[in-house]
């Protein structure tokens, strides 16, 4: 008998439908009116919860509008009463996958409202190690479900500073890159932590045995233009540094870009030799720039102007550990660049008799290295040597 009522039941299911009328075959399903009530009650979570007892089919435009307003007041509501919670998280994180949701740009933006909101209240709430890492993992979920949908620089930003601002242990270039490859990366490539961490990034680009243009390639994908409009003052500063890495890598990108100057060329091949060089392609350039200085007066002098700015100014290669090495340096120096060798020897005579003050201490740190240098003493009038036998004891 039972089995007779069911059988009756889905015949007339059948039938209903044939005219347009939905009906329920099993227990508990909603129909089309169902969620029209729920609307007006603004019962999001019961309406969510049945929206897709109706069949695909019947989905129309009614439909959708009421799903789309219904998924906005939702996540509208949890963040009005800041009900930030796991259960809430993962049912927005469900609802951001719903085809039928996916032109609705209001949803998304409280999605993306929402799971920073949850993810700060988690990191600032839960100081055991273990919640900090369900936390983790919540980040985690919550930027792949993003990356699958759209590139969002400005949602990667956030996430960087939430991780920076709770020490979170993850890769901040994995949220860089998506600021520093896009067109808002005009409003943030200026800032230092974004442009060291670019700058790492793209010094081990420059380390690849790769081929130039694929090298190239790579560069341009990470940086946009509008990010090379603040990255190439900031790799000026960094092209005079006294850290040799930044040095190469910046002179690279630089002439990658081509924005050096003919006289920015010659001021980095020649601080290139100065601070102590490296064997390779650039060793030969710098030599080569430095012998051309040598033969032109006024070029040198533009050159030799910089480098008095410097503090302490350069001058690794004259406590060189290899003898043979400094003694080659030390004569082309005085050959090509005498002004200079003659001015840091001055420099370093006015320090030891303070004839003038520095603020920042010795300004010519290898002074002592370069007067206990025979090869540097054939270069030095016995004049300037008197003074600091005089000034030393020496």
């Amino acid at each position: 008998m039972h089995l007779a009522r069911q059988y009756l039941a889905v015949i007339l299911c059948l039938f209903l439908m044939g005219h347009q009328v939905l009906c329920a075959t099993k227990p508990g399903l909603y129909n089309i009116s169902d969620l029209k009530i729920l609307k007006e009650q603004k019962n999001f979570a019961e309406f969510l919860e049945h929206a897709k007892d109706i069949r695909p089919s019947l989905r129309d435009q009614q439909w959708s509008e009421m799903l789309s307003e219904m998924a906005t007041g939702f996540t509208s509501s949890k963040l009005k009463h800041k009900v930030f919670n796991k259960t809430t998280f993962d049912y927005v994180e469900s609802l951001y996958f719903w085809p039928s949701l996916a032109s609705n740009v209001t949803f998304f933006v409280n999605r993306d409202n929402y799971g920073l909101s949850y993810l700060t209240y988690c990191f600032k709430t839960n100081s055991t190690k273990k919640w900090r890492e369900q936390c983790v993992r919540d980040l985690l979920v919550f930027w792949n479900n993003t990356t699958k949908n759209s590139s969002k620089p400005d949602l990667a930003l956030k996430i960087a500073e939430l991780i920076k601002a709770h020490n979170i242990p993850l890769n901040l270039w994995d949220f860089y890159k998506e600021v520093t490859s896009s067109k808002i990366s005009f409003f943030h490539c200026n800032k230092p932590h974004i442009q060291k961490t670019l700058l790492r990034e793209m010094g081990k680009i420059i380390d690849l045995q790769v081929d130039k243009n694929k090298r190239a390639k790579k560069l341009n994908e990470i940086a946009h233009e509008k990010c090379w409009l603040h990255l190439v003052p900031y790799l000026k500063e960094l092209v005079y540094s006294f850290s040799k890495n930044e040095r190469m890598y910046a002179y690279y990108l630089l002439s990658f870009k081509q924005e050096l100057a003919p006289f920015e060329k010659d001021l980095f091949h020649t601080l290139f030799i100065l601070n102590g060089p490296t064997i390779g392609p650039t060793y030969n350039n710098a030599w080569s720039t430095i012998q051309q200085l040598g033969e032109n007066f006024k070029r040198r002098l533009v050159v030799i102007e910089y480098l008095k700015k410097f503090d302490p100014l350069p001058g690794e290669i004259f406590a060189h550990r290899d003898p043979k090495v400094k003694n080659v340096l030390i004569e082309f120096i005085a050959k090509n660049l005498p002004e200079y060798l003659d001015y840091f020897v001055k420099t370093c005579l006015d320090y030891l008799s303070g004839n003038k003050v520095y603020v920042n201490g010795n300004p010519t740190i290898e002074c002592h290295a370069l007067f206990k240098n025979h090869t540097a003493l054939k270069f030095i009038p016995s004049i300037l040597q008197t003074k600091y036998k005089l000034h030393t004891g020496l």
